[in-house]
């Protein structure tokens, strides 16, 4: 995965995701690691493709798609896990509970450098200003700051 330039690659047991019930995984299963998705379609040689429950459908079924792509693990739940087995697939596989959960941390795992400070706002009216007021003061502080919005 490349962000900002910068290509990002570790290894699956710098990410602290073995931890988890392993589904066809050896012990010495630790490849590199490329990026992450829930979204098939996305997905890229040496991925991650977690499987997440959706609206509509659970992302297991697309979990072929997501191989065909490159994924090297799916992390999903039990019903993930039905729905593969159902359809006879067999890839490296991490059982979780919520792996829309799991996604969200093993994020922050991943891109390590998130600011030590956030905020977010919230309302009807006024979000704009009040995330650009508080930019506008911490730059007077001297603290580097950043505002992210449907605006830009």
């Amino acid at each position: 995965m490349n962000i900002n330039g910068h290509k990002i690659e570790k290894r699956l047991s710098e990410l602290e995701m073995a931890t988890f019930e392993r589904i066809g995984i050896r012990d010495d299963f630790d490849p590199v690691i490329r990026g992450f998705s829930n979204d098939s379609k996305k997905i890229k040689a040496d991925f991650i493709f977690f499987a997440v429950k959706g609206s509509f459908n659970h992302g297991a079924t697309y979990v072929s798609e997501a191989i065909g792509r490159g994924a090297t693990l799916v992390v999903t739940d039990n019903v993930g896990v039905k729905i593969m087995r159902k359809s006879k697939i067999e890839v490296p596989t991490l059982l979780v509970e919520n792996p829309r959960k799991k996604l969200a941390i093993f994020s922050a795992r991943w891109f390590d450098r998130q600011p030590r400070d956030q905020i977010a706002v919230t309302g009807t009216n006024g979000k704009t200003s009040v995330c650009h007021f508080v930019r506008q003061i911490w730059e007077e502080l001297d603290i580097k700051a950043a505002n992210i919005g449907t605006l830009g």
